[in-house]
């Protein structure tokens, strides 16, 4: 089941997730009715991106496809990182340490990362070697969910049944 695989690494948060993603400078990921991507300094509706999980036959491996929320258009990668009417580019979702996450194209091996060091700043695919754990810090990505995380309310034995025989928690706390 791809979600419960999904869930390891991100739990109690709503399927697909939306999110904004940033690279190592602070710049959000975008993409324009033209399919190109890009990044801009302040986030806008072009910069949410959902996150579907793919059902796949591995289940340790998270495969998702990544679709901007705005134009409806799914990340691929052509001759360059563009975004695709087509559903069919999957991702291999992966965390890493610092909250930070990757994005390997399940085909090509391809990652997605940014050249922030060029003019104009640009969007590319870097080639990773296969077992290779390290990850150049262009390729890590901080995501900022949008989506309704789920939360658990808990209190000490006795102070639920407080609350109910009193029927408000402000009696039950005095």
């Amino acid at each position: 089941n791809s979600s419960s695989t999904f869930n390891q690494h991100l739990p109690c948060f709503e399927f697909p997730a939306r999110c904004f993603l940033s690279c190592s400078d602070g710049r959000y990921l975008s993409s324009n009715k033209d399919g190109s991507v890009q990044f801009v300094k302040k986030k806008d509706l072009q910069c949410q991106w959902r996150l579907i999980p793919v059902a796949s036959e591995k289940s340790d491996l998270i495969i998702i496809v990544i679709q901007n929320c705005q134009t409806q258009l799914f990340l691929s990668i052509l001759n360059e990182v563009r975004t695709s009417e087509h559903e069919g580019e999957c991702w291999h979702f992966e965390k890493h340490l610092g909250s930070k996450y990757s994005f390997k194209h399940l085909d090509s091996g391809k990652r997605i990362s940014a050249d922030i060091s060029s003019k104009p700043k640009k969007v590319e695919t870097s080639l990773s070697k296969e077992g290779d754990d390290e990850i150049d810090s262009k390729s890590l990505w901080k995501m900022e969910l949008l989506s309704g995380e789920l939360c658990f309310l808990s209190c000490r034995p006795g102070v639920a049944s407080a609350i109910a025989k009193k029927g408000t928690l402000a009696k039950a706390t005095q």
